[in-house]
C-alpha cells in the first residue's frame, strides 16, 4: 500500500469518527445479524452512516450497494460469521471521469479506491459523458427507505413457507431501489430470491 492511499484511510477514518458515522454505527465481524436490513432501527442506523460518510458527494451518486450474508445459511463458505458489507460509489472529486468508492465490510472495516470506469459506457462511447451520468440522492430519507422494506416483505415475507428469510440486498441507484429477500423453502430446504423494485417515492416498479 502507497504513503498516499494509507494516509487518505487515515483521513476517512479519522472523519468517520468525527462525523459520529464511523464502524461503531455498523456491525463488526461476529455481531451481524442476518436480520438486520429488515429492522427498521439498524437500517436508518445503516442509511445515517451513509449520508454522513458522503457529505455533498451525495449529490453526484452512482450506486450504493448493502448486503448482509450468512455461510451457514446459504453455503459455500461454512464456519464463517455472518457478513456485512456497504459499498459507496459516487463521482471522484478529483477527476470527472472517475467514480470513488468506499467500503465496508464487517471483518476488514473501512476501505477506499478509485474506480477506472473506462469500460462503463453505454453503446456510443462518445456520447458517454459520467458527469452527466450520476444522480443526486440527498432528497432521499432514511424514513423512505424503511417503507419500501416494509413493502417488499410484506409481498413476499412468508413465515409459513420459510424457514428462514432476510433482507439480503439492497441497492441504490438512478433510477430507484431494488430489494433482495432470501429465503430457505420449508418444504425442501432449497433456496428461493423475490426482487422487489420501488422508485424513490415508494412505488413498486415492474
Amino acid at each position: 500500500m502507497n504513503k498516499l492511499f494509507s494516509a487518505l484511510l487515515v483521513i476517512v477514518s479519522i472523519f468517520l469518527t468525527s462525523c459520529g458515522g464511523g464502524s461503531s454505527s455498523l456491525p463488526k465481524a461476529g455481531s451481524v445479524d442476518i436480520q438486520m436490513l429488515g429492522n427498521e432501527t439498524e437500517l436508518q442506523k445503516v442509511y445515517d452512516v451513509i449520508q454522513k460518510v458522503l457529505g455533498d458527494n451525495i449529490k453526484k451518486m452512482d450506486e450504493v450497494q448493502i448486503y448482509v450474508s450468512s455461510p451457514s445459511i446459504e453455503k459455500g463458505r461454512e464456519n464463517r460469521s455472518n457478513d456485512f458489507n456497504l459499498s459507496i460509489d459516487y463521482l471522484y472529486p478529483k477527476d470527472k471521469n472517475k467514480l470513488y468508492r468506499i467500503l465496508y465490510n464487517s471483518e476488514v472495516g473501512w476501505q477506499e479506491r478509485i474506480l477506472d470506469i473506462e469500460l462503463r459506457h453505454d453503446a456510443d462511447a462518445e456520447s458517454f459523458v459520467l458527469e452527466e451520468a450520476v444522480f443526486d440522492l440527498s432528497f432521499f430519507t432514511s424514513e423512505k427507505l424503511v417503507e419500501i422494506v416494509k413493502k417488499a416483505l410484506a409481498k413476499y415475507g412468508d413465515n409459513n413457507k420459510y424457514s428462514v428469510q432476510y433482507v439480503k440486498t439492497i441497492e441504490i441507484k438512478y433510477d430507484g431501489v431494488e430489494i433482495t429477500i432470501y429465503g430457505r423453502l420449508k418444504s425442501n430446504n432449497i433456496e428461493q430470491k423475490h426482487y422487489y423494485k420501488s422508485d424513490f417515492n415508494g412505488v413498486e416498479l415492474q
